[in-house]
């Protein structure tokens, strides 16, 4: 008898530990202002390995595959913050899919929800600035 409790402990305890994980809220990502305004889009996929708290070891963060390296910092700085106990000590492999919406944002509002398997990092569309040319500069010679 107590070796079918300890038994059916340790069976839930696992079943505790993977819906944890199911749990786990996404980092809180932000989409790099400068490849917002210049319409860079796409999936980037990263591997973390987890220290015994679930927090990640930055160190060991690997990017690999982006459609921009200035992603690099976005993951890096969204994984500061981030936990997963269920994970400790393991290794995180995601990804992380970087969306630009219409201003109406009626094309990508469905692509923009996050899911167990995916993290979504959604931004509106932005105009790039410009620089108007104010006259010649008088120089002193």
């Amino acid at each position: 008898m107590r070796h079918s409790i300890k038994v059916l402990g340790a069976a839930g305890l696992m079943t505790l530990s993977a819906c944890a994980a199911d749990t786990v809220p996404p980092p809180a990502f932000r989409y790099p202002e400068l490849l917002q305004t210049a319409g860079v889009q796409g999936p980037v996929r990263f591997r973390v390995r987890l220290d015994s708290a679930g927090s990640p070891h930055l160190p060991t963060l690997q990017i690999l595959a982006s459609p921009n390296p200035g992603f690099a910092s976005a993951i890096r700085n969204g994984l500061k913050e981030w936990r997963n106990p269920a994970r400790a000590g393991g290794i995180v492999e995601h990804a992380v899919l970087f969306v630009l919406m219409d201003t109406a944002a009626t094309d990508s509002v469905a692509r923009c929800q996050n899911s167990a398997s995916d993290w979504v990092v959604c931004a509106r569309r932005v105009q790039p600035r410009t620089i108007r040319d104010a006259g010649p500069v008088p120089t002193s010679r």
